[in-house]
């Protein structure tokens, strides 16, 4: 929690969501020949200016189930960029000082796949379980646990829901950080 705190000013909250592909099961049907997992949106908030990115990109294929798990519509992808317009957008939003956190390492995973510059993450999952002392999966339940508000989103799908929700989180444990209310925990 200290480096989360530390980091405020220069921190920049990155998810990704992929083409839907499961990395470890083997496809079938069509798509049996598809390429690796592909990076389908990208999300990144910077809470200490409240600046924000996001950017649904164009895959070659698309699993089956993608839009109904994403919670994203054709609509939706009817705005999604190519490749290569994505990285420009955002290797110009991004800083040199950025310091990036996620939640687990998908979302590094997705840009080094799509081609792009990582940071070394923190890892949001990894400082709510210590603060929690539980095994949180997915950010709503540590953003549940810690009391934290609804998170409304700003952008579609799930991706959208994610990042809001790891917003609130990273405010809702500097907020308890600035009150110290976490210290117990912590030394436990």
């Amino acid at each position: 929690l200290q480096e989360l705190v530390a980091s405020l000013p220069q921190l920049l909250l990155v998810y990704a969501e992929g083409n839907g592909w499961p990395l470890n099961k083997p496809r079938v049907g069509p798509h049996a020949n598809a390429e690796e997992v592909e990076l389908m949106q990208w999300l990144a908030i910077r809470p200490a200016t409240g600046e924000r990115f996001h950017a649904l990109v164009q895959t070659r294929t698309l699993a089956p189930s993608a839009l109904y798990q994403q919670g994203l519509t054709d609509s939706d992808l009817s705005g999604a960029i190519p490749q290569q317009e994505f990285l420009r957008q955002w290797q110009a939003f991004a800083r040199a000082d950025d310091v990036w956190c996620a939640w687990g390492h998908a979302s590094e995973f997705l840009m080094k796949q799509a081609g792009g510059q990582t940071s070394a993450a923190l890892n949001l999952q990894q400082v709510c379980n210590i603060c929690l002392g539980s095994r949180m999966q997915q950010v709503d339940s540590a953003m549940q646990a810690l009391g934290a508000a609804p998170a409304a989103p700003e952008f579609p799908g799930r991706g959208g829901l994610r990042i809001a929700q790891m917003a609130a989180t990273v405010r809702e444990l500097t907020a308890r950080r600035d009150g110290r209310e976490l210290e117990q925990v912590e030394s436990e």
